[in-house]
């Protein structure tokens, strides 16, 4: 399996590898291309990952998304704006299509194995993979709007960066300590060590659709006397409301975990989700 440095280095090369299985692959170039026939450019759309497919086409650069999707679907979600470019271009209906700015992937068909399919609720060390759990729903939270992304102006070098909320800390957005807009903005020159910062309440807000579900394990495959247990899943955007208590369920995604406040000489609440 390769290090986690060859990522850095070939961030170009994975985009043009998942690029050229876009382009290969009639089921998710038509997934794409609907999405670009869609109105609102500035809304989150989900598109379907045919793991398998993908498996078969690309094992190197699939083996390294299931090990690493903190890392490899922001890579594989960036190479589709080239995608949709190249789709623009030839494609029968481009005048009803629009280049959208948040596509992303939606992975299933996972292969039926126990270090990816899990017959049991996730533990600790599962975080930070990727796992297909399957259960029934028991808890559906109402759908809700969540801000995502927030503006900042540096009041040192007057640059201007964002900043995402983070569902680790419960949606709330993280402390800044350092300004980002050098990250941010190619065009800046020098990195700045500016401390001090606004939010531009005029700039344009982000918000995605959100809604936390409750999933547990189904009764019919546990032992004699054993207790179900269950997880928090979170749905976003067009996957959001698709889900009813009461439902049985295949979901894949990542484990993680979050926590409330941390205080101090207290004990944090962490859960898995």
């Amino acid at each position: 399996m390769e290090q986690i440095a060859e990522y850095d280095q070939n961030e170009a090369h994975w985009m043009k590898e998942f690029e050229d299985y876009v382009m290969e692959s009639f089921d998710f170039q038509r997934s794409v291309s609907a999405a670009m026939l869609k109105p609102n450019p500035q809304r989150h759309f989900g598109v379907r990952l045919d793991f398998l497919q993908f498996l078969d086409r690309k094992p190197r650069a699939a083996m390294l998304l299931i090990a690493y999707p903190d890392k490899m679907i922001p890579i594989f979600e960036k190479s589709l704006a080239n995608v949709q470019e190249d789709i623009l271009n030839s494609h029968e209906r481009r005048k009803e299509m629009t280049i959208k700015e948040h596509i992303h992937i939606r992975i299933d068909r996972l292969q039926q194995n126990t270090e990816l399919s899990k017959t049991a609720m996730p533990k600790c060390s599962d975080v930070g993979k990727f796992a297909q759990i399957e259960g029934t729903a028991i808890r559906a939270v109402v759908p809700k709007s969540m801000e995502w992304k927030r503006m900042f102006r540096c009041k040192s070098c007057k640059g201007r960066f964002y900043v995402t909320a983070r569902l680790e800390s419960r949606n709330n957005f993280p402390k800044i300590t350092n300004c980002l807009a050098s990250e941010q903005d190619s065009e800046m020159s020098g990195v700045c060590n500016g401390k001090n910062f606004e939010q531009i309440e005029s700039a344009p807000s982000d918000h995605r659709d959100y809604q936390e579900i409750k999933i547990q394990e189904k009764v019919g495959k546990l032992g004699v006397g054993s207790i179900p247990r269950s997880i928090i899943v979170i749905l976003m955007d067009d996957l959001a409301d698709a889900v009813k208590a009461g439902d049985d369920v295949l979901v894949s995604g990542v484990i993680r975990q979050r926590w409330k406040g941390l205080f101090e000489d207290e004990r944090p609440d962490v859960e898995i989700f």
